[in-house]
């Protein structure tokens, strides 16, 4: 099992730092997620204010050349956005600069303003996301784009949400990018379907931080833990003629909790919330939610926002120091 940090590069309002000085502060972020042996991804969004990430394989090409060994991804990439010639030229640049350590969460998207400012249409957006996954392995399999990428195909990773999506990521041979839940017997079906063979493969988020004290650092968080999901709510329904839900507060999103569970009145998009766990706590919490089977990736938040301050860095610490072997432990006995 491999564990992770993903970051969004987000950089709020109430704790704005100069953009440069976020940029360095992840970068050097990456080198030691790197030294300490995590994996690293990056997510994708447009027209935030507080700066979320757009551009994700940009990003990845920099993080490349400042590691050796840590697997990079996208987590996730939205691809109906995406031309498929560019998406395979972008992502075989980054595969060659790293030495073949490309991995690509990909997505369907949902946000109206994206779709509309790329042109791009939201209703079909599934069978857009299945038409390019189709297009850009042929690309790397023909040779059709250069750089010629390092690995024989760049695995591929669903970023989906419901039984169309996952069996579509079943039939397409990718791996799950979510905790088994109702998309994974859907998913099995798609395997089964293709008929080619696949190994099914799933990871995804935990939507907590480790901290020695779980309750100083929450208290510590609890700001940026509201900030994180009420951007997510607000831009969520922008364009849909939704109101935006009721906001939660902290210790709404910490009952929730890491994985899916209730969410507040209609409308609303929260279905997960944020937990932040002593290492034992997080293995219990990965433990119940992989249901008897053993996820082949897990990742964790970064940070909250663009703090790069002692807590991200012990809980990056955490992660590879105290989290893993638990995990190890647990897991051989599944």
């Amino acid at each position: 099992m491999r564990l992770g940090i993903v970051l969004d590069l987000r950089n709020p309002a109430p704790w704005r730092r100069p953009w440069a000085d976020v940029y360095a502060a992840a970068l050097a972020f990456v080198e030691e997620a790197d030294r300490l042996g995590l994996d690293v991804a990056v997510g994708e969004h447009h027209f935030w204010d507080d700066g979320y990430m757009p551009q994700p394989l940009t990003f990845l090409a920099a993080a490349a050349a400042r590691t050796s060994q840590a697997r990079l991804a996208t987590s996730i990439l939205i691809v109906p956005l995406q031309h498929s010639v560019t998406l395979a030229e972008q992502a075989a640049v980054v595969d060659c600069i790293s030495g073949g350590r490309l991995e690509l969460g990909l997505g369907t998207g949902y946000r109206v303003p994206e779709f509309e400012a790329f042109g791009a249409d939201l209703g079909s957006r599934l069978r857009r996301y299945e038409e390019r996954i189709v297009a850009v392995r042929a690309l790397w399999r023909e040779r059709r784009v250069t750089p010629p990428i390092v690995q024989d195909t760049i695995p591929l990773w669903a970023g989906v949400r419901g039984p169309k999506g996952s069996y579509l990521a079943g039939t397409l041979g990718m791996g799950l990018l979510t905790m088994p839940g109702t998309e994974w017997e859907s998913y099995l079906a798609g395997i089964r379907d293709a008929g080619e063979g696949f190994r099914p493969r799933f990871g995804g988020p935990v939507y907590a931080m480790l901290a020695d004290d779980p309750d100083r650092a929450f208290a510590e968080l609890a700001p940026r833990i509201e900030e994180h999901w009420h951007a997510y709510d607000r831009y969520g329904v922008e364009g849909t003629g939704n109101p935006v839900p009721e906001p939660l507060g902290a210790d709404d999103y910490r009952r929730i909790g890491p994985f899916a569970g209730p969410v507040g009145g209609e409308g609303s998009r929260r279905t997960i919330g944020f937990g932040v766990f002593t290492p034992e706590q997080a293995a219990e919490a990965v433990v119940a939610v992989a249901a008897g089977r053993t996820p082949d990736w897990v990742y964790f938040p970064a940070t909250l926002g663009s703090l790069f301050d002692d807590t991200a860095h012990r809980h990056l610490e955490l992660i590879a120091g105290r989290l893993r072997p638990l995990l190890d432990e647990r897991f051989a006995a599944v």
